[in-house]
């Protein structure tokens, strides 16, 4: 931490080594503004010179990594290069929460909270309504844990494109990124600060015969699921492992749902074969495998309305469904296969 207070209640705001060294020389005693626990200067050589409490026993802070600490200044940096005030960890007494970094502009706030360590959604649903308390809108800026797609998933939230979002800080580089389009296994990816830039991809796309094969390793590792939608199958006199290419074509990989796309689009046909599909019975079967918890940041409302309709479009354009004033009908029903060969030896 950089703040603290000193024997006078007066904030003290920590932030080079000669200060922390001209603090340590005149033998002060500082306290954590939050607990008023004693704490410690630090002044070592491998990280910014900071405060640290001596029995870490603080609800409203954690220790923290030099990335962490590094990415605070850093941020507040990016802040005031875009005209805005930063101040360091400001704490809320009413919902007992420390901010990194909050930004102000004449009336406007910020907060700026640099997640670095693990954070579960509950938590970070919390946090996040704590702020909303407050009405002071908050931003969560990554760190390098949170570099992989999956696990950056939860703190999602709508661009207001609709589009899924994250921003990361890449401290070792002096980088802010923000990535768009989150999908589960890619997404855009473009630098904000120091030199904005174009988007670019990161991950891969599905491939249409490797999105074919997970179908047999799901069941090859009897996933519990899997196996009972096999079974959904059987009593159709339907091969899972032969579902139609359609299934597995144009994938949107959208994060937050239940059960894989693929296996979603199969219990789609069982559950609307032979039938009209309303626009309403479309979105609430989408609906009932959203995990709404896994991303707790997202309008989910906002997210179905972009979600729900993909396969639906991927069927038109396959020609098997045809739109209606309040739905689909369907031309023709897409082709099963007996098996996985069979599929393979068909692959469009």
């Amino acid at each position: 931490m950089f703040v603290s207070e000193d024997e006078r209640g007066k904030r003290v705001t920590l932030l080079s080594h000669a200060q922390a060294a001209r603090l340590r020389a005149g033998g002060g005693q500082y306290r954590c503004p939050a607990c008023h626990g004693a704490v410690l200067i630090k002044n070592g050589s491998q990280m910014p010179a900071h405060f640290a409490h001596r029995h870490n026993a603080c609800v409203a802070s954690e220790p923290e990594s030099a990335e962490h600490l590094r990415g605070k200044l850093l941020l507040a940096e990016i802040g005031r290069a875009a005209g805005w005030e930063a101040e360091f960890e400001v704490y809320v007494p009413a919902i007992k929460q420390r901010i990194d970094v909050l930004l102000r502009r004449g009336p406007a706030r910020l907060a700026l909270e640099f997640q670095c360590s693990p954070l579960a959604a509950p938590k970070l649903r919390a946090r996040t309504q704590g702020y909303r308390q407050e009405d002071i809108p908050v931003r969560w800026i990554l760190g390098h844990r949170y570099d992989r797609l999956a696990a950056a998933t939860k703190f999602a939230r709508l661009a207001p494109d609709g589009r899924l979002m994250t921003e990361h800080l890449d401290v070792q580089h002096g980088k802010l990124f923000l990535r768009t389009d989150l999908r589960t296994s890619f997404c855009q990816q473009q630098e904000l600060w120091p030199h904005p830039g174009g988007a670019h991809l990161v991950g891969k796309p599905p491939v249409l015969v490797q999105s074919a094969r997970e179908v047999q390793l799901s069941l090859h590792y009897r996933d519990r699921k899997i196996m009972a939608l096999q079974n959904a199958c059987y009593a159709r006199r339907l091969n899972l492992l032969g579902c139609p290419w359609v299934v597995h074509q144009d994938c949107a990989c959208f994060p937050g749902l239940a059960l894989p796309e693929w296996a979603l689009r199969v219990m789609w046909l069982l559950r609307f074969s032979g039938r009209n599909i309303s626009q309403a019975d479309n979105t609430r079967f989408w609906a009932q495998y959203c995990r709404t918890a896994s991303m707790p940041l997202v309008n989910w409302a906002r997210y179905l309305e972009q979600l729900a309709p993909v396969f639906c479009r991927v069927l038109v354009n396959a020609q098997l469904l045809t739109p209606t004033p309040t739905g689909w009908r369907w031309v023709r029903a897409p082709q099963w296969f007996s098996g996985i060969d069979a599929k393979l030896a068909q692959l469009p």
